[in-house]
């Protein structure tokens, strides 16, 4: 008999397998006689031809040190997947670390000297050499402008991660006077000076023994972070020589803070491990004893699949591991559903290859964001039609998703989607351009997704064609300038991008230029945003002087600014107009298909194209908020009209709820001819029972 849990997709019987923490290899992976690995079930089902298989998981934790890999011919067919689940009502966990013991206390006279002196009853001690734990990972260069690599050893209790010892313990301190601001990469300096600063505080005094220190900041810009290691500290100068440069160079004032210090082991929640000895130290947040401690371990991807199709996996936690969770290229059709991806050192999911060479797993080489910056024709093969939906992921240490999908170079759309997800606390060890969604290629789907409390950005979208929509997003951008909750930018051919019925709210961020709800950077073109909801943001959309750009029908409330709109094109960022050529003659512009699916672009060389054309900003709703900021130019050259400032009760249905759907009544109707009721009270998460049927939403 088929469980209750397992859906029939066809007439076909499905096959079964069952995999058990306590099973074995050597028996017919029965329910009663369950399997011991992944890959006995995954061979097991390769003999199965032409009718579906689900592998149930038992519950308990499967350690993982090694990746889970498929190839094409572990696919399923369209009406016969195979099915990686969890069996119903019972939690499986796939962890990529181990679990640590044998804490006692510190006795060692020259470690308990340099702890602070409050700390020394509190702070334990564990051998994790003797646990068979030697491979601590690398501490290395991480940030803006660093390739997303497998982060180094962490540590987890009770299911939470845990804080390398650092200074100060919240916030941040102030580089004093720049002495050196180092080689600056970013214009072209390959010298590799590192810079220095003079340092206020009395505190780095005390760091004279740390033999592997480290320090992370925003060193020059708001929205470029980096951990540099320190070579040197002088401290009758007072002064701070880094390893390495900073990509941007060093500026005064600007924040940081250093870890990976012994010294500063003085809260609950903090460790610290000697890499020499093998040594762990820790001040528990609370009693140790029977309590959950964990270290990560795997750095490859927990599972990938390669040309992989009509896969999926359900119901499983992925947890605890250096590196990324789940990886698929080419394939088609695969679906992650219903799974909690947590405590993780990168990201919970990649669609396609990463950002170094051809065919090479996971993310090494150069970062991300710079793959697509210099090459925006760039192909990552993620296949067609995946899905990620019903998932949780909190507790990720760069970004949540990179959804990939389609080639440019056609417009062949990926229709790859992220559906109805909760992404929480990503980003908490790279915090800028590690966004919860980061799409690319063309044609795919970011919708009805729950995003919050992050440091940087929620989407970054490069490509075209993409669909954004339905999301509600809330406290991120809390620690980055400059920044939008929805970025794209510097490029006149990523058109075709839709932003709709987002649902936006307090988001604010540090610094002079503060945080944008909807981004168009550096004369992005071609995007139209309507029917998004955005309430107590810095300012609602800032459009940088692109081309073709529609905002409409849009409700703002208690904005600092509503609408920025400028001509940079024919300013400051004419500067950038190489980078504009470049990736305008990167694709085939006035060829078929590009020059029909967009045929403005045509002939953009002949019309002063740093000039903001044809920006449409209209039938949008400004109430309790500050002023737009639209240029001359824009206006000249735009349609800027049906805007209209509300005065009285917009007549939202409870705005205390936070529920912005519009009544009947409401005079927005009268005051706004042709306004469009916008769906919010559709925006959000998916009942996931009624959301899907046989994969497909309805």
């Amino acid at each position: 008999m088929v469980p209750a849990c397992c859906v029939l997709l066809s007439a076909s019987v499905v096959a079964e397998f069952y995999v058990a923490p306590d099973g074995d290899d050597a028996q017919p992976g029965s329910k009663d006689a369950p399997f011991a690995t992944l890959e006995a079930a995954r061979d097991a089902a390769r003999n199965v031809a032409g009718q579906p298989v689900t592998v149930f998981l038992r519950e308990g934790v499967y350690s993982r040190g090694a990746t889970f890999a498929l190839t094409a011919q572990d696919s399923g067919q369209p009406d016969a997947p195979v099915v990686y689940r969890a069996y119903e009502g019972e939690s499986v966990r796939l962890t990529g670390g181990v679990a640590i013991t044998g804490f006692g206390p510190v006795t060692d006279p020259a470690v308990l000297e340099r702890l602070p002196e409050g700390t020394r009853g509190k702070v334990v001690q564990t051998d994790l050499e003797a646990q068979g734990v030697t491979d601590f990972g690398e501490m290395k260069m991480r940030g803006f402008p660093q390739p997303i690599l497998p982060a180094p050893l962490e540590l987890f209790f009770n299911g939470e991660p845990m804080t390398l010892a650092r200074w100060p313990n919240q916030g941040w301190a102030l580089t004093g006077k720049i002495l050196d601001p180092g080689s600056i990469p970013r214009h072209g300096d390959t010298g590799n000076r590192p810079g220095t600063f003079v340092y206020k505080d009395d505190r780095p005094g005390r760091w004279t023994e740390a033999s592997d220190l480290w320090m992370f900041g925003y060193w020059c810009w708001d929205w470029a972070d980096e951990y540099i290691r320190v070579a040197a500290i002088d401290t009758e100068k007072r002064t701070v020589t880094l390893a390495a440069p900073h990509h941007y160079g060093l500026k005064e004032g600007m924040r940081y803070y250093a870890l990976n210090v012994l010294e500063e082991l003085d809260v609950p929640g903090e460790w610290y491990l000697d890499r020499d000895t093998g040594r762990l130290y820790f001040w528990p947040p609370g009693p140790i004893d029977n309590a959950e401690v964990t270290v990560s371990l795997l750095e490859a991807p927990m599972v990938l699949m390669r040309d992989v199709s009509h896969v999926a996996f359900e119901g499983l936690t992925f947890e605890c591991m250096r590196g990324l969770a789940i990886q698929a290229t080419g394939g088609a059709d695969n679906r992650i559903a219903g799974c909690t991806f947590r405590n993780i050192g990168d990201l919970a999911v990649l669609l396609g290859d990463g950002a170094g060479d051809e065919g090479e797993v996971g993310l090494l080489g150069c970062s991300v964001f710079s793959r697509c910056y210099q090459d925006t024709v760039w192909n990552r093969h993620a296949g067609t039609g995946h899905r990620i939906e019903h998932c949780v992921m909190y507790n990720l240490g760069e970004g949540a998703v990179i959804l990939g999908g389609g080639d440019r170079l056609t417009l062949t759309p990926g229709n790859n989607a992220v559906i109805s997800n909760h992404i929480y606390n990503y980003s908490r060890s790279v915090t800028t351009n590690r966004p919860a969604v980061w799409v690319d290629g063309v044609g795919n789907r970011v919708a009805h997704n729950r995003i919050h409390d992050a440091p940087h950005t929620a989407v970054m979208f490069w490509g075209n064609d993409h669909l954004i929509e339905f999301n509600e997003i809330h406290d991120v951008c809390t620690e980055t300038g400059d920044v939008g909750v929805i970025y794209t930018g510097r490029d006149w051919t990523m058109r075709g991008t839709t932003i709709r019925h987002n649902y936006i709210h307090d988001v604010h961020g540090p610094g002079v230029h503060g945080a944008q709800a909807i981004y168009l950077d550096d004369q992005a073109s071609g995007i139209t945003s309507y029917g998004n909801v955005l309430v107590n943001v810095a300012r609602g959309f800032l459009i940088g002087g692109g081309r073709d750009n529609t905002t409409e029908n849009n409700v703002l409330v208690d904005c600092d600014v509503t609408i920025h709109l400028d001509a940079r094109g024919l300013g400051w960022a004419a500067d950038n107009q190489d980078i504009m050529l470049k990736r305008l003659e990167a694709v085939p512009y006035q060829q078929p298909p590009w020059s029909a699916r967009y045929p403005k672009l045509v002939s953009i060389l002949d019309d002063e194209p740093g000039t903001p054309k044809g920006n449409v900003v209209r039938k949008n709703v400004f109430y309790k908020s500050g002023s737009a900021n639209i240029d001359g130019h824009a206006r000249q050259h735009g349609a800027i009209n049906g805007n209209v400032v509300l005065e009285d009760d917009p007549q939202f249905v409870d705005p205390g709820r936070g529920d912005y759907r519009l009544r009947p009544s409401s005079p927005v109707f009268e005051l706004v001819s042709g306004f469009r009721p916008i769906p919010f009270g559709r925006i959000g998460l998916l009942e996931r029972e009624t959301a899907t049927q046989g994969g497909r939403e309805l």
